[in-house]
């Protein structure tokens, strides 16, 4: 399964000078497949991984930008900057609204921890939480936010509603504190 995000852009991708413009001497353009209507670009990042990136157009209006899910943390730590990247470059607007299309029962069945780690739920965005399907958690499900402020974000409150186990934040934040203070202070 893939992750894929589209760009809006009435302008033309020149590969090579996207390559410029992200300043990362190791992205590596694999090769262009050219049908009559769309332009695939296949990449990778040299040294770091064996992760295949791609970037389609249509030719008209809209980009996809896709990684595979099973890419290395760094590259999927990456591929937020290559899409945002990518539609400054192309001075478009990234559609997050089929951003968990494809995530079904057999997925949420298959994935019983799940973290959200976006702002999504916090000021300003209180009354947000990520478009998951809620219908399909269960009680072996556990749901934790990277959010303490509110204490109960509405993603929190959607798997309470389901049975889920569920956890903030605010641990986390102890933990980075005391960590932090054992760098500073005690070493």
């Amino acid at each position: 399964m893939n992750t894929t995000l589209l760009i809006h852009s009435k302008h033309t991708l020149d590969f090579g000078d996207f390559q410029d413009y992200l300043e990362i001497p190791n992205l590596v353009l694999d090769f262009i497949s050219e049908m009559p209507e769309s332009i695939h670009w296949y990449f990778h990042r040299e040294g770091t991984s064996t992760t295949l990136f791609a970037i389609t157009s249509n030719l008209q209006d809209t980009y996809e930008v896709s990684i595979d899910n099973l890419a290395s943390y760094d590259d999927l730590k990456f591929f937020p900057y290559l899409v945002d990247s990518l539609a400054k470059f192309l001075q478009g607007e990234v559609d997050i609204e089929n951003l968990y299309e494809e995530v079904d029962e057999e997925v949420m069945r298959a994935h019983t921890v799940i973290v959200n780690c976006t702002p999504l739920g916090m000021h300003p965005y209180e009354k947000e939480m990520p478009a998951i399907p809620y219908k399909y958690l269960t009680e072996a499900h556990l749901l934790y936010d990277c959010i303490y402020n509110p204490e109960k974000t509405l993603f929190l409150q959607m798997g309470e509603e389901h049975g889920c186990r569920v956890k903030n934040g605010l641990e986390m934040l102890h933990m980075q504190a005391d960590a932090a203070w054992e760098i500073w202070y005690k070493s």
